[in-house]
């Protein structure tokens, strides 16, 4: 064989691992872009609802305490104000959870 068939060749093989690499890179890049969509679509979504959830639910505890400070030092009115006002925020959170 000689210097010039030693040459092409190793220039081919050469070429098709460059074009082996670009179509792997491509396709890990396009994976990747599918795995970021759906981490901003879905669950950025899901973490802005868990989020909302959280903090109505903490909003329900202190109305709870609320409440029970009012029963322990005998303050009937605002007792029963903090009652209606856990009810309100509970058919609030029911209201927008998902069926």
């Amino acid at each position: 064989m000689t210097i010039g068939k030693k040459l092409t060749l190793a220039f081919a093989s050469v070429l098709a691992m460059v074009m082996a690499l670009g179509y792997i890179a491509i396709s890990s890049q396009s994976r990747l872009g599918s795995a970021l969509d759906e981490a901003v679509s879905s669950t950025a979504k899901k973490m802005d609802l868990a989020g909302a959830m959280r903090s109505r639910v903490q909003e329900m505890v202190a109305s709870i305490r609320g409440a029970q400070l009012a029963y322990v030092n005998g303050d009937v009115v605002r007792a029963e104000a903090s009652r209606k006002k856990r009810a309100r925020q509970q058919g609030g959170l029911r209201s927008k959870s998902p069926s």
